[in-house]
């Protein structure tokens, strides 16, 4: 029993330990970025979108260290396939670009951001957009023959931030490293949804943090919603 509670203690100090450390590194979680809607927040209602930017919504609230730890899961299968198409010599590498943070793709008509796990070039010539995404074995079967929503969504506004006809959706099986490498076409049905949700949230963001017109800049808009973001305390 001694030796039991022993190795209990000893599991739960290593875990809290690890725990600690990657809480630690929370304070560059999500820093720094510009305020503009992100791509992968256009599957939710516009109520919802415009809560996450002016830092009321769930992406606001501190990650958990499980979640930190699964999205340092996702990096790791970025960084391989990072390596395979480098050496493959098919990976587009745009001056300057993090290969962590990928490649940051913004539009400034509709004030969106998107960061690009990476590009590839075609045997047809064409650079297009690869979303990289580590499922277990159940989601890998679940989703083998249809995108999970979100992602197809995702990788849809890619797509048009990086004006291609097409991108992949790269699913891998992290407990077997099986693939299924989908070619996802251009959808403009989704793309235009996507669009008038963003226009809807920055008309509803002009109206009640402080009635800007169409006219005045975008840099005047950011520096209202940054005072609104102080006086919330966020």
């Amino acid at each position: 029993m001694a030796r039991k509670l022993a190795t209990l203690l000893r599991r739960n100090w290593l875990e809290g330990a690890i725990d600690s450390y990657l809480l630690s590194r929370e304070d560059s979680f999500g820093k720094g970025e510009p305020m503009l809607i992100h791509a992968s927040w256009l599957l939710d209602d516009a109520e919802t979108i415009f809560k996450r930017l002016i830092g009321l919504g769930k992406e606001e609230r501190r990650p958990s260290a499980r979640l930190l730890r699964m999205f340092d899961d996702g990096m790791d299968t970025q960084r391989r396939y990072i390596k395979y198409f480098r050496e493959m010599k098919i990976l587009d590498e745009p001056e300057g670009w993090d290969e962590e943070r990928g490649i940051e793709v913004v539009d400034e008509e509709y004030g969106i951001i998107g960061h690009i796990d990476c590009r590839i070039w075609t045997p047809e010539g064409i650079c297009v957009p690869v979303e990289l995404k580590a499922y277990n074995s159940t989601l890998f079967r679940r989703y083998r023959y249809r995108s999970r929503v979100e992602h197809y969504h995702q990788l849809q506004m890619y797509i048009y931030l990086d004006k291609a006809p097409y991108g992949y959706l790269l699913p891998e099986n992290k407990d077997n490293q099986e693939i299924n490498p989908v070619k996802v076409p251009r959808d403009e049905l989704v793309i235009n949804a996507a669009l008038a949700k963003a226009s809807e949230v920055w008309s509803r963001v002009r109206v009640e943090l402080g009635g800007l017109s169409h006219a005045e800049s975008r840099s005047k808009l950011f520096g209202i919603l940054s005072q609104a973001r102080n006086d919330l305390g966020t």
